[in-house]
């Protein structure tokens, strides 16, 4: 599951966010008083050859957060709100 790199790279070189990431973040309650790192699988969509979108999580501890790559756009689900650094929410939703 490729991943252009040049636009990571461009971002964290600029200092901006990545114009395609997107997260999600949950409260993890089954992981509460745990000290552990949890990593999923990632899941991807490509269209011819190329990958334009995938979504893989992260929990440590009792946060959770799904990360979203996505080339077409906000991945909205209903009831997930993501939150993009560019956005002008001043706070985040935990689900």
């Amino acid at each position: 599951m490729p991943l252009p790199l040049n636009t990571f790279a461009a971002a964290i070189q600029a200092g901006q966010a990545h114009p395609y990431i997107y997260l999600a973040f949950a409260f993890e309650s089954s992981n509460e008083g745990k000290n552990q790192i949890q990593v999923g699988d990632i899941q991807a969509v490509n269209v011819n050859g190329a990958t334009v979108g995938a979504v893989w999580f992260y929990v440590v501890g009792t946060l959770g957060v799904e990360v979203a790559y996505s080339e077409h756009g906000r991945p909205e689900k209903p009831g997930k709100p993501v939150w993009h650094p560019c956005d002008d929410k001043t706070e985040i939703v935990l689900l």
